[in-house]
């Protein structure tokens, strides 16, 4: 069974209506889950060479994660510039309580 499969499975199994990929997909894997599934975020590290070629997985939103996803770590936030022009842009603080305050001045 391949990727895209296992994921429109899990999405239709759970019943949640959106699914997240994490940016080492290859664009026809995103492409096809998002054929099966209501909403997808398809997520890049910060710096990733992937992230300038996000358009061409199709999903409805890019997310910009550090260098290090799920750590936490500030990045620099010109690094999301290099996603094509007129994305929609999801960055990881938006899914959580929001940043905090000692962030907000880096």
């Amino acid at each position: 069974m391949d990727a895209s499969t296992v994921v429109v499975e899990l999405v239709k199994a759970s019943g949640v209506k959106a699914a997240q990929l994490h940016g080492h997909e290859m664009p026809e894997v995103t492409r096809a889950v998002k054929a099966e599934v209501r909403f997808v975020i398809q997520a890049f590290p910060a710096g990733s060479s992937g992230l300038a070629r996000a358009d061409e997985h199709g999903a409805d939103v890019i997310m910009v994660d550090s260098p290090s996803p799920g750590s936490g770590l500030v990045f620099d936030w010109g690094l999301v510039d290099e996603a094509p022009a007129g994305s929609r842009i999801l960055l990881p603080a938006m899914l959580r309580k929001g940043l905090p305050y000692t962030q907000l001045t880096e």
